[in-house]
Order: structure tokens, then C-alpha cells, then sequence
């Protein structure tokens, strides 16, 4: 798939832009803070409808923009998208809510509208029809980051690939925040954990959130298998012989039944097509032994949990680790690995993800790299250039002068400048 144009109206620092784009390598070159990161975070919005950098829609507007005919100051991205399953014309409007803002007496509230294909669609929908990576340089700090960094990592990548998925992420959060009320509620009111009237509220609550949080515990282990088991060959490649790099799930949920999941997970199975998405062989089962096995924990905890007043068994305390080699002797990199390592590491981890995507999905996702070749020596530079330009697709890559890349590889790409809010074709050398 690749985005052939794209259209921001008051998007950050863009009052209005509109861009083609090609379907090769586009190199965007520019000072710092020039607008260069805008545009990746302009397409990454555009497929997660998440920004990769701010945790608010409202700090997307454009400050300059205004109120206009009673319309609050807004955001528009409009993208045009060819995809092997069909093109794509998605639009995202970000608007200020300045009735929320005004209720709730804060700052800094938006809603977004989405249309695809000119169809007003939940932003839940968009998600998944568009698929990119994205390698920052904040990435580089995911193998030490806490676990919440981590987790949303999984949620993110996941989410694009697999709708069942984030469905039932949202269902599990959801059931979490109630079941989390209601042991509150036992705790500081003093009710025994033990009555028949709460151990039918908890019976109820317990099922609810192992239906929701069996399939994400399921999907986060099938994912973070074959995840390693590509990022394992890439990271050999790139630091030659050693230990192998390993992607370890930590999860309390249901641990005996997902340890003898994990050579049914793990076994080869057909790539995805643009008709068909892959996914988990006997879904269903597996799911239902998930729960079966997390439905029991819960019941067990009920006592500690309604005395503590919190969930404590669950997907919210999943997390996963980076280690060169598996069991007793593992390393993990986290606390022995060098920034070498870890960014090594990293590295592997997104070149991975991008062939994992395209096997879930059945089409190339756009990859977008920003100012990444600062982050990396000369020889990590290479390898990920040479990956690059070894596997056709969409990519678009920041950086702040030609001298930073090979000459070879600018030959094979489409130069642009960035410089105050425009973005403006380089004519070859």
C-alpha cells in the first residue's frame, strides 16, 4: 500500500498543504523543527488516529487557527490511499470542544469526525485500514522505558492488524474501570468479601473481564512469538554472532494453559492475502481455555483483591522484555545490555514488525522513519538503509541534510525540503 496524497489544513504548523507523494522512498530534508516530524505524525494519525508524540487531539490544531462562521478553530487530514484490497479515501477532522471545555471548566478538548470513502465511520473503524510502522527516536528507549510504554506499543501494533483485538481491549478497560469500583466499594464500605451477594456481583464481573482479557493475553503472546521469531534472524544480521535476541511475554494470566498454547502458537501458518487476514489457527478454543484458566485466578484472588481494593491479575500488568538468549542464562538488556545493544535491538524489533505486518495483513505497510540516522553508528545506519532499499515499499524518512545519507540510496529517491510550513520537491542533481 503506499499514500499517494495527502492534505493538512491548520495541522500543527501546516495552515494548508497539499502533497503528493511517490510510492518509493520520499526523503524529507529540513532544519530542526521545520515540520519534517508533522508530516509522519500527520500519516500516523491517519492510520491509528492516535498522534505518536502528544497525548491530545487539541495540540494538533493550529494555534492560528480561528473560529469560522460559528464553527470552532479545526484540524483537517485528508489522505489518499492505494491498497492491494482496494484504494482508500480517509478524512479526519479535528475540531476544539469548546462546550466540553466550557462543562468541565479545562482546556485542550477536541472531538474528531472520520469519513472513509466520504462515509461518516467511528475512528474505531479507520484503524486497520491504513497500516504503518513507526521508528522514532523515542523507540529507542522502549526496552527501559516502565511496562505502560510497552503495553501501548502491543495495543498500537496489534490494533492494525487484528479488529477483534481492539474491540476487546476497549471491553476489557471498560469492565476493568467497574470491576475496579465495585472492590473499591467492598473495601472502604467494609463488606465481606465472602457474602452471597458479593460473590454474585464478583461471579458476574469476573466473567466479564476474562472474555474480554483472555483473546488480548492470547493475541499478546501469539504476536510477541513470531515477532521474535523474525526480529531474531534480523538482529544476527545486524551484530553477526552471539546470543539471540529474544522477545519475552510476561503475563500472569492463565500461565499453564498459555505455556502449553505456545508450539500451537509458535507453528508456521499461511500468510495472510488482502482478501483473507491471518489469524490464530483454533481461535476459539484457545480463547475459551484462556478464560476458563483467568476466570479461575479471579476467583481465587477475590479475597486479596476486595481487600486491596484493585485488580491484580490481568492484561493492565502484562509487559514484555528484551534478552539476549532464553532461559537461565538469558541477559536481559535491560539491565546488561549496552545502548548499542538496546538500540540494536530496537532496530531489529522494527524491521520485524514490518514483515510481521505485512504477513497479518497481506500488503506492504508504509514505513516511516524520523531522524532516526542520528540515533544510529555508521554500521547500524547501513543495515537499515540497505533492509530499505532491499524491500520495495512506501517509505518516508526525515533527516536534516543530503550528506547524511549514501548517495546511492538519494538516487533512488524522491527528494523533498521542508522549511516553514512548506514542503517543496527537489529537482535530481
Amino acid at each position: 500500500m503506499h499514500l499517494t496524497n495527502l492534505n493538512l489544513t491548520d495541522f500543527r504548523s501546516y495552515e494548508r498543504l497539499g502533497l503528493a507523494l511517490s510510492p518509493g522512498i520520499s526523503v524529507l530534508l529540513g532544519d530542526n523543527a521545520t515540520g519534517k516530524t508533522t508530516l509522519l505524525e500527520a500519516i500516523y494519525f491517519l492510520a491509528t488516529t492516535r498522534s505518536h508524540r502528544s497525548s491530545s487531539d487539541a495540540e494538533l490544531i493550529n494555534r492560528a487557527a480561528i473560529a469560522d462562521m460559528g464553527a470552532p478553530p479545526f484540524s483537517r487530514l485528508l489522505a489518499l490511499v492505494e491498497r492491494a484490497r482496494g484504494d482508500l479515501r480517509v478524512e479526519i477532522v479535528i475540531a476544539r470542544d469548546a462546550e466540553r471545555e466550557i462543562n468541565q471548566q479545562v482546556s485542550g478538548l477536541a472531538r474528531k469526525q472520520v469519513k472513509i470513502n466520504g462515509v461518516a465511520r467511528r475512528a474505531a473503524d479507520l484503524i486497520g485500514q491504513v497500516n504503518v510502522v513507526m521508528f522514532a527516536p523515542e523507540d529507542m528507549a522502549l526496552v527501559t522505558t516502565a511496562p505502560a510504554a510497552r503495553r501501548r506499543y502491543l495495543d498500537m501494533t496489534i490494533s492494525q492488524v487484528d479488529h477483534r483485538y481492539m474491540l476487546s481491549l476497549a471491553q476489557y478497560n471498560k469492565v476493568l474501570l467497574q470491576r475496579n469500583a465495585l472492590l473499591r466499594d467492598i473495601r472502604d464500605r467494609g463488606r465481606n468479601s465472602s457474602s452471597p451477594a458479593v460473590r454474585e456481583e464478583m461471579v458476574y464481573w469476573n466473567g466479564e473481564l476474562a472474555q474480554a482479557g483472555a483473546y488480548v493475553s492470547l493475541r499478546r503472546q501469539d504476536f510477541l512469538l513470531r515477532l521474535s521469531a523474525l526480529a531474531e534472524p534480523l538482529h544476527e544480521q545486524l551484530v553477526g554472532t552471539g546470543a539471540p535476541l529474544c522477545l519475552l511475554y510476561s503475563s500472569a494470566v492463565a500461565p499453564n494453559v498459555r505455556a502449553n498454547l505456545a508450539p500451537t502458537l509458535a507453528a508456521p501458518r499461511p500468510p495472510a492475502t488482502p482478501q483473507l487476514a491471518a489469524g490464530i489457527p483454533q481461535v476459539h478454543r484457545l480463547t475459551e481455555q484462556v478464560q476458563t484458566e483467568f476466570a479461575a485466578q479471579l476467583e481465587a484472588a477475590r479475597q486479596d483483591e476486595a481487600r486491596r481494593g484493585v485488580s491484580l491479575i490481568g492484561p493492565h500488568r502484562d509487559d514484555f522484555s528484551f534478552s539476549l538468549g532464553d532461559g537461565p542464562q538469558a541477559s536481559p538488556l535491560a539491565v546488561y545490555g549496552s545502548r548499542g545493544q538496546q538500540r540494536s535491538a530496537i532496530l531489529a524489533l522494527t524491521l520485524a514488525e514490518l514483515a510481521l505486518m505485512e504477513q497479518e495483513v497481506g500488503d506492504r505497510p508504509i514505513l516511516l522513519l524520523d531522524d532516526i540516522l542520528s540515533e544510529l553508528d555508521a554500521s547500524r545506519r547501513q543495515f537499515l538503509l540497505e533492509t530499505v532499499r532491499a524491500n520495495p515499499r512506501q517509505v518516508l524518512i526525515t533527516g536534516t541534510a543530503a550528506a547524511d545519507f549514501e548517495p546511492s540510496f538519494l538516487q533512488d529517491a524522491t527528494r523533498y525540503r521542508v522549511a516553514a510550513g512548506r514542503v517543496t520537491e527537489l529537482a535530481e542533481d
